[in-house]
């Protein structure tokens, strides 16, 4: 059986089966042989030392072996979430202890008085009784079973299917098709990173003998997914250096033109990323850049100038933004910036009068740069010649979307912007198509913001705080993680908040409301009220995180921060601190926080740069909760974790670009063996052959 074809093997012919446990086994996304061998455990439970029930250690994971002396189901009298509670308790020779379920009453079906058992969890005490909210366990039905020692595999399951019946099914899999999987990586990488053999990796991560053979497995499939998307990636840029790009000659007096009438002079790492970009745009390859910088650091200054050498070179360019809100302060930014210059700048959003006009004037060339939301990728949008692409807050989008505007022209420079910091680690692997420019450093006058983080004890206080920043001409945002109240989450919302501060707290000010289930034309005109000062306090949900620039706006209060991750507090604090003028974050929480809240408020409030706060959330929130919401182009590793596994991206990135570089390894059957391996888990081909 030849390993290319196990991924077209269905499921339900496996022994042990059948069509009934194959549709089981689809709800946890097994429908093929591979998918089966590469569905690796999320645990592991170390049998070969099982303590007795009275010698486990409160708050610790640990593994019990008893028999069941009693179960019971009850349903609390109390409304909620909680509808019913089973509990099961068991003995040893030493003690007794106790499992707890909640709202899975099918479960008592399961546990017959008398039988032995294993549990595994979090050991807690309660009214003096060892416990474990919802523990692993496993009905021990032979003496085989009551002797089996050693380390076991513990999966992700679903209803139907137990962890003995799925570990008899990976055996079967194992013992049928293991020794015939030929391994696509090429033996002299395997060498050169100590990796055991693809057979030995998948044999041991399901049924290893010990801690280190199963940590040996588990680093050769860790490298292999690495390897593989990389491979991915770097293939995709290798193939896109490949093809002509567009020349951009310097134009002094239109680009030194627009330099010089800048206000300010551009820190040393914006002249950095500009020399970054210029030798990019004048190679005559495309360019692809991914440019990272935090909030307020000067991004959009060298955005801008890569728009006017498009210009000054007949190309068009284009720009897109996440929001209206976003598109259009770029395009009065841009405009202000191009006033004195020759270029016809247009706005492209929903709802935008004289939109034919503008389709004909970037259709026939006579508009140079385009700003707009996804509006810009319609199939009737036509440019003439588009050559640059500016894409801001690129995780707002999906992979695809970048695709689609690049389409509009022929091979057009790409510059990527995003003001959300971006641990290197997570940026090679989402973004490891693009080269990587980083502004590190803030304009010169910015002034630190002061963070506070208080209970609800001092809200009257904050209040007044707020009153007398007011008072100096100065705005405030309100920021809640809600429009409406909600019954199941006991939160204060943006739209009660409003009608409370207009009627009983701040009467006497003027108000506004912004929250994302307004029309566009509502949010505008509130946002426009907002920057005129015609509106002094803003209560708003998130809608205002990405790019909002109000210069006079010095107080950020943020109703319930426990609610957000600590990139999306950055991005919120960024909304003030525009200025000269001293700028403040208050974060209020009511009543008691988790530990992980309470140790993100604690890191946030003493930490003001960017990257370290992105590398803190990373650790905090993993990878595929990053942005707030789940990123578009975040691959799903099948065992990878990117915080455990960050020293591998480079490695694994290192040798994708040695292997496709090197001519005598394409020579064999390598590159094939890999290009089928991406395809089966990727669906897709490199074409790197």
């Amino acid at each position: 059986m030849c390993q290319e074809k196990i991924d077209a093997i269905d499921i339900q012919y496996l022994k042990g089966v059948g069509p009934h446990r194959a549709e089981v086994l689809k709800k946890l996304g097994i429908f093929s042989i591979f998918d089966l061998l590469y569905y690796f455990p999320r645990d592991y439970d170390d049998r070969s030392n099982i303590k007795p029930i009275s010698f486990v250690i409160p708050g610790e994971r640990e593994t019990v072996k008893g028999v069941i002396i009693s179960s019971s189901e009850f349903r609390p009298r109390t409304r909620g979430y909680v509808r019913s509670i089973f509990k099961v308790l068991i003995r040893d020779n030493t003690g007794i202890l106790e499992g707890i379920w909640f709202n899975q009453p099918y479960l008592r079906e399961k546990f017959d008085t008398g039988k032995k058992v294993f549990f595994r969890g979090k050991i807690e005490i309660n009214r003096g009784i060892r416990q474990i909210n919802s523990p692993d366990f496993e009905l021990i039905d032979s003496e085989n079973d009551e002797i089996f020692l050693g380390i076991v595999p513990i999966y992700r399951l679903t209803q139907n299917i137990t962890q003995k019946q799925f570990r008899l099914l990976i055996q079967n899999a194992a013992d049928k098709y293991l020794n015939s999987i030929s391994d696509f990586l090429p033996v002299i990488i395997r060498k050169r990173n100590n990796l055991i053999a693809l057979e030995d990796a998948l044999h041991n991560i399901h049924f290893p003998k010990d801690p280190a053979c199963k940590e040996r497995a588990r680093t050769r499939l860790v490298f292999d997914e690495l390897f593989l998307f990389e491979f991915k990636m770097v293939y995709k840029k290798k193939h896109l250096l490949s093809k002509p790009g567009i020349k951009f000659v310097k134009n002094d007096n239109l680009t030194e033109s627009f330099l010089k009438s800048l206000p300010f002079s551009l820190t040393r790492a914006q002249k950095h990323v500009l020399s970054e970009i210029d030798l990019d745009l004048s190679s005559g390859k495309i360019m692809s850049r991914l440019l990272q910088g935090d909030v307020g650091s000067g991004k959009t200054i060298l955005a801008i100038y890569s728009l006017v050498l498009a210009s000054a070179n007949n190309y068009q360019s284009a720009i897109m933004a996440p929001t209206e809100i976003l598109a259009e302060q770029h395009f009065r930014n841009i405009s202000n910036y191009l006033l004195n210059l020759n270029i016809k700048i247009c706005l492209l959003i929903s709802g935008v009068k004289n939109r034919k006009e503008i389709e004909k004037g970037i259709s026939d060339g006579s508009i140079h740069i385009v700003v707009g939301t996804q509006a810009l990728i319609q199939e009737k949008i036509k440019f003439n010649r588009l050559g640059m692409v500016v894409i801001d807050e690129q995780h707002r989008f999906g992979v695809a979307q970048r695709g689609e505007l690049r389409q509009k022209g022929i091979n057009p420079h790409i510059l990527v912007m995003t003001a959300t910091p971006i641990p290197r680690t997570l940026a090679l692997t989402l973004y490891g198509d693009l080269d990587l420019s980083v502004i590190d450093e803030l304009p010169p006058g910015r002034q630190k913001i002061i963070t506070r983080w208080i209970s609800e004890s001092k809200r009257a206080q904050a209040y007044y705080f707020v009153r007398q920043e007011i008072s100096k001409g100065n705005q405030v945002y309100f920021v809640y993680p809600l429009i409406e109240e909600s019954e199941n989450l006991d939160l204060k919302a943006a739209s009660k908040m409003y009608e409370n501060f207009k009627r009983d707290v701040f009467p006497d000010l003027r108000l506004g409301l912004l929250h994302g289930k307004m029309k566009p034309l509502e949010k505008n005109s509130v946002m426009q009220a907002f920057r005129k000062g015609d509106i002094q306090m803003l209560i708003s949900t998130t809608v205002i995180e990405v790019g909002i620039d109000v210069p006079r706006a010095t107080v950020m209060f943020i109703e319930h921060p426990e609610r957000f991750g600590l990139a999306q507090l950055h991005q919120l604090r960024g909304r003030v601190g525009r200025s000269k003028s001293q700028s403040y974050c208050i974060l209020l929480t009511s009543g008691k926080v988790s530990l992980d809240a309470k140790k993100r408020m604690e890191i946030f409030v003493k930490t003001q740069n960017g990257f370290e706060l992105a590398e803190e959330d990373l650790k905090i929130r993993g990878p595929g909760e990053f942005f707030g919401t789940r990123q578009h182009g975040m691959p799903e590793f099948r065992i990878v974790d990117l915080i455990r596994d960050a020293r591998v991206v480079p490695v694994a990135r290192k040798e994708a670009f040695t292997f496709l570089q090197d001519e005598t390894l394409k020579k064999d059957n390598s590159i094939l063996l890999i290009e089928e391996e991406i395809k089966k888990r990727y669906s897709e081909k490199t074409e790197a052959s």
